[in-house]
């Protein structure tokens, strides 16, 4: 699964094992501030309240039953050694590849796109304040994926040399891009939110 995150923004994108692939990121600009790094551990990090109330599909779930399956969530976990709350990660819609994944790690969350076929799962790292104030995007090299907080109905899109669009967002939170380089502008929680995208 290739990977494509925003400009100047890609900090790292690494396989890590059978079918892992993470991408840790931070928006960019003229001058970006230092790129969020996760802590290294295997401890599952749940979702913390601020996320929650930003995100309510991570709210906790009584009766679990029988979910999605976790397996490509717990190889990511295993080996991106970030903290990842494999009970706590929700799927938010779904490509013809296979799931959408918004999983909780340790001081951020990961948008995840998996290949159920290609038996793979790829996943864009942000820090939890970034996600809360504006979301982030995942791309596969054909189309980019994004997420917004809880109430964000559409976000506004200028591509590169393009006019501004609209782009609307599914009651999973999940907005989609064709591939290319774009300015988003969320208006959120916390007011609104500019970052660029590539991919």
């Amino acid at each position: 699964m290739r990977l494509t995150k925003r400009m100047a923004a890609l900090a790292a994108a690494a396989g890590l094992g059978a079918g892992v692939t993470v991408g840790i990121a931070q928006a960019g600009g003229d001058d970006p501030p230092p790129l969020w790094q996760p802590t290294i551990t295997d401890t599952p990090a749940p979702a913390t309240t601020a996320e929650i109330a930003a995100y309510s599909v991570l709210a906790p779930i009584l009766a679990r039953g029988s979910g999605p399956d976790t397996t490509q969530v717990a190889a990511f976990g295993t080996h991106a050694q970030i903290g990842v709350d494999v009970d706590g990660s929700r799927v938010v819609d779904s490509t013809d590849a296979g799931p959408i994944w918004l999983i909780p790690v340790t001081d951020g969350l990961c948008l995840g796109l998996e290949d159920t076929t290609g038996g793979a799962i790829g996943a864009a790292c942000e820090g939890s304040d970034d996600v809360i104030t504006r979301g982030m995007t995942i791309g596969d090299g054909t189309t980019i994926y994004g997420i917004v907080p809880d109430g964000v109905t559409s976000v506004t899109v200028t591509p590169m040399g393009g006019s501004l669009t609209t782009a609307t967002v599914s009651s999973g939170g999940i907005y989609t891009l064709p591939s290319g380089t774009a300015t988003v502008s969320v208006d959120g929680p916390s007011g609104t939110a500019e970052f660029g995208v590539v991919g």
